[in-house]
């Protein structure tokens, strides 16, 4: 058969299908896009950092702070109260763009502070298993 070659007595075709190669190809770009979006999703945010709300941290409080004392902690670091959760001891604070990392050690060494963290991004993965969720 012209075009042919024998290998170990079987004939294989010397022939290049167009159509397959474009699809491996492109199956090909496919995967490596998928395999290289998270990494440029998460290029824009440091090494180490979710993504997060700009210029907003949630600081936790220790019980039975005063609210004059609050205040004098927010107005010290520079921060502004812009929402304030009771139920669970919370603050959301601005802050002066680009002092994020100065600001969670400042108020992280404050006595009334339980904890601070940046206000991060979350993103739902699944839709809830419930046949009444579209409505």
């Amino acid at each position: 058969m012209p075009g042919a070659m024998q290998h170990h007595g079987c004939s294989v075709l010397l022939t290049y299908r167009p159509t397959c190669v474009v699809s491996l190809v492109l199956f090909v770009c496919m995967l490596l896009g998928l395999l290289v979006f998270p990494a440029v999703l998460y290029a824009q945010v440091g090494a180490n950092e979710e993504p997060a709300v700009p210029n907003e941290l949630l600081v936790g409080l220790k019980g039975g702070v005063p609210h004059e004392r609050r205040q004098a902690m927010h107005a010290a670091v520079g921060a502004r109260l812009v929402d304030e959760f009771p139920q669970i001891n919370v603050h959301l604070l601005r802050i002066p763009a680009g002092a994020r990392r100065a600001m969670i050690r400042a108020l992280s060494e404050h006595p009334d502070v339980k904890f601070v963290e940046p206000n991060s991004l979350a993103r739902g993965g699944y839709l809830p298993n419930d046949p009444s969720y579209p409505s």
